[in-house]
């Protein structure tokens, strides 16, 4: 059997001519290149916005597969500026001091303490406008200067612990109904402070760092500033005190000419200042102490702020020597070694306290029942003269760029 090929035609379907077939092709090819031109021009476009965000999030190097991750990170950093931004400010107790003791300087301290608990007395048994009278808020203010480890924060401590001591007297004697008007400091015997050192502390010491303060954010630093001041302006129980102590001042109160981000730092500035002379509404029972070894940085309204300076230099070897004898005099002698203290002050003259402090921790040698089994006194000498002469090296350089 044969089989016979059919076709399909459809009669109304006419053959389109080449001509038009042709023209017909053209526009579709043209009409998808302008689409694609479009979807392309649209693409890159929001490519371009998600990169201006991410930049604007600070994340100019992240990749748009990290785009999230990015806008995550930063909202947490901003909740976390926020949190810190009214942050707790550590309030340690002048009883935690009591094991301090400080060589030198005594005559200053002796001279604050006559300074401070006059006012103390009179913030305690006159009203405001009656201490402001006899009281400049500036004189609550001491500027520390001298080189690093020469002993401020030290300084600030061993003050913080004899004012506790003072102010626990006073309060004995003000609750036993004793009168208070001629009251002399640094008159405790030897007993009676050993008493006091049971009661409760009456003395607060707050230490703020840079790192308390400065935030990268707008606005966050001010807020940090305030909240300081809040907690130090509340009505406390007769006689008591707190010290606030700057340390690295030069980073916290820095001058015009030496501000790298002057937006952030000069609102930070204009805070303090303000919060300063607030001060002088309100005269508070609390102490300022601000350390630096670059007096030259700060600002110059701040040292308004601050009427008292106390200038610190290198320690003497009698310095060195009482320092050594408090440092060692737990270990110096335990029965099996003894430490020459003469002879280490000797290889430790020229040195900070700070460095002697380490001098000792590096090279007593300790049993594992914490006794003194000897000292590596050739390594000491070799580290103290090396010392020395990386100090000797680096002034000489510095005078030289100068």
């Amino acid at each position: 059997m044969e089989y016979q090929e059919y076709h399909y035609s459809n009669p109304n379907e006419t053959e389109m001519p080449p001509e038009k077939e042709k023209s017909r092709l053209k526009r579709v090819f043209n009409s998808i290149k302008k689409n694609t031109h479009l979807i392309t021009k649209t693409i890159v476009c929001f490519l371009v916005i998600l990169l201006a965000l991410a930049i604007g999030f600070g994340y100019s190097g992240v990749m748009i597969g990290r785009f999230p991750d990015a806008i995550l990170e930063t909202v947490r950093d901003r909740k976390l500026a926020k949190l810190t931004s009214t942050k707790h400010f550590e309030q340690m107790e002048g009883n935690l001091f009591r094991e301090i003791k400080y060589q030198g300087k005594k005559e200053d301290m002796e001279k604050q303490l006559r300074l401070f608990i006059p006012n103390i007395y009179r913030l305690n048994t006159q009203t405001q406008e009656q201490v402001k009278d006899t009281v400049v808020a500036e004189s609550f203010g001491t500027f520390m200067l001298g080189p690093p480890g020469t002993g401020k924060t030290l300084y600030v401590k061993r003050l913080c612990y004899l004012m506790d001591l003072e102010l626990k007297e006073m309060y004995s004697l003000h609750k036993d109904g004793k009168k208070l008007n001629k009251y002399t400091p640094n008159t405790l015997t030897d007993n009676r402070i050993k008493e006091l050192d049971k009661m409760v502390s009456r003395v607060h010491l707050i230490v703020i760092r840079p790192s308390d303060i400065n935030n990268k954010y707008v606005g966050e630093s001010e807020k940090r500033v305030r909240k300081l001041f809040q907690d130090i302006k509340v009505d406390k129980d007769p006689y008591m005190a707190t010290f606030v102590f700057f340390d690295e001042a030069e980073s916290l109160f820095t001058s015009r000419a030496n501000r790298q981000d002057d937006s952030v730092t000069a609102g930070t500035m204009t805070e303090f200042l303000t919060q300063f002379s607030d001060m002088r509404n309100v005269i508070y029972p609390v102490f300022f102490f601000a350390a630096t070894n670059m007096s030259k940085q700060i600002d110059s309204a701040i040292f308004t702020r601050f009427s008292n300076k106390v200038n610190f230099k290198m320690p003497t070897i009698e310095n060195i020597q009482g320092f050594l004898d408090n440092r060692l005099s737990a270990v110096k002698t335990t029965g099996r070694f003894n430490i020459n203290v003469q002879q280490l002050a000797q290889i430790c003259t020229g040195l900070a306290y700070s460095i002697i402090d380490s001098v000792c921790s590096k090279f007593t040698n300790m049993s594992y029942d914490g006794k003194v089994t000897g000292f590596d006194w050739a390594k000491a000498k070799e580290f103290t003269r090396n010392y020395k002469e990386m100090t000797l090296r680096d002034g000489v350089d510095a005078e030289e760029e100068n």
